[in-house]
């Protein structure tokens, strides 16, 4: 009569009060997952977004322009030069068709020549007088093609 009673007097485990086991952490009192979120949120369109709407980007009007306004077909371009020339070669050997304002050689990030440069006359004629001489010519080694800038404005 004594080895009995051990066992019985204590609820068994899995405990009685509060949820059962299975519904420990299901958010109760609260709306069912994935409702009630983000509702009413961005309703129908947003004011000032649409399509032309304020904000919009104003495109550049001369993607190549730099500080030097706009060209009026006094600027040319020239291909196929040697890596290694300077601007300053270009504009000396460029002078012999006019005038020159300013000379360019176009450089990657590497600061490394891209094989092609541009020259602004002050004239029209002059740029027009340097296509039509120089075009083809031999440019330190190597036959250039020197046409207008077709980027100016």
């Amino acid at each position: 009569p004594h080895m009995m009673g051990g066992r019985g007097g204590y609820p068994p485990m899995g405990g009685r009060g509060g949820p059962p086991p299975h519904m420990m952490g299901m958010g109760y009192g609260g709306p069912p997952p994935g409702m009630g979120m983000g509702m009413g949120m961005g309703g129908p369109g947003m004011p000032g977004m649409g399509p032309g709407g304020p904000g919009m980007p104003i495109p550049l009007p001369n993607p190549m322009g730099g500080d030097f306004g706009p060209g009026n077909g006094k600027r040319v371009v020239i291909l196929n030069l040697p890596w290694q020339t300077s601007w300053q070669a270009l504009k000396e050997f460029f002078s012999a068709a006019g005038n020159i304002a300013r000379a360019d050689i176009a450089i990657d990030e590497t600061g490394r020549s891209r094989g092609y440069g541009t020259v602004r006359f002050t004239t029209e004629e002059e740029a027009n007088h340097c296509i039509n001489s120089l075009n083809g010519a031999d440019f330190q080694g190597r036959i250039i093609t020197v046409r207008m800038d077709k980027y100016q404005n």
